[in-house]
């Protein structure tokens, strides 16, 4: 069963970081884990035939990284003071190493269960959130990744919308979802989006259906279909007008995924939607 024990957040100081930072321990508190903050300085220059100088050319920066994580961890915990039951756990670090390897350094390193990040779109520092450093980290890094728009606040989860494309690796998910937010006990509607393409059979429908709302650690499920003629199209109009706490995706790399990611209409979508996003890396195993 899979629990939420630790939690990473890479910062880079911004108010879109700072709310995912509270958001994070807002969501420590409810599932009793600790928070990691992690800070990213630029890639440390590299020696041809080398590779990552062992010379520490930012030592500046180093220092004043030390000092705004420090000053950053404070401000976090005032903010939520209030909202919380139990202060969680804060540890901090700083890698020289850059985004990308700095976050699977940590996370390689480190037991981490979720990775929370914030995004508010093609103007902030994350605009390339839905290019190559998401593909790198969700098709690398085996932890489920939260994406935060700009304003989302953190509350309990009580309902939550599972869109599914019908994979094994859709039930793998949430059988993972289920002991993740077993703490909050949500409602979960398991949504196939049915395309005019769909090479779907009534009986295999059927099979996931059973699947999909059978129990999990006292979570219950129901499984919807609608019929559009995009998934992207499909999920956001179910979304808006049955509203959820949380979107939950499987990362997939098959053409489905791709389609649904990296569409410019669903890019725009998921960027600027107020929902937060889960996603699960693909993974077939049991959990």
């Amino acid at each position: 069963m899979s629990v939420i024990k630790s939690i990473l957040v890479p910062v880079d100081f911004s108010e879109i970081s700072a709310n995912s930072y509270r958001y994070a321990l807002r969501l420590a508190d409810k599932v009793s884990a600790s928070v990691h903050l992690l800070h990213c300085l630029p890639s440390i220059p590299t020696i041809a035939g080398y590779g990552y100088s062992a010379y520490d050319a930012l030592p500046q920066e180093h220092q004043r990284a030390e000092q705004q994580i420090s000053t950053f961890v404070a401000a976090g915990k005032l903010a939520v003071s209030s909202e919380v039951n139990r202060m969680p756990e804060v540890d901090t670090s700083i890698t020289a190493f850059g985004l990308g390897k700095g976050i699977a350094d940590y996370v390689g390193a480190e037991e981490i269960d979720l990775i929370v990040m914030g995004t508010k779109g093609a103007r902030d520092g994350w605009d390339r959130f839905f290019g190559t450093n998401s593909a790198f980290m969700v098709g690398q890094v085996r932890q489920p990744l939260l994406v935060l728009p700009a304003r989302a606040e953190f509350r309990p989860i009580k309902s939550v919308c599972f869109a599914t494309n019908l994979r094994e690796s859709d039930i793998a998910g949430a059988e993972r979802l289920g002991g993740m937010l077993s703490a909050f006990k949500p409602r979960i509607d398991f949504l196939h989006v049915h395309l005019p393409d769909s090479k779907q059979t009534d009986e295999s429908i059927t099979t996931f259906r059973k699947a999909f709302e059978r129990p999990r650690n006292g979570v219950g499920g129901t499984f919807k279909i609608v019929e559009q003629p995009a998934a992207t199209t499909g999920i956001f109009a179910y979304l808006e007008n049955l509203p959820h706490d949380l979107l939950v995706m499987v990362k997939s790399d098959r053409e489905w995924w791709e389609r649904l990611l990296y569409h410019s209409d669903t890019k725009k979508s998921a960027m600027m939607t107020s929902l937060p996003l889960l996603i699960f890396r693909e993974e077939t195993e049991e959990f």
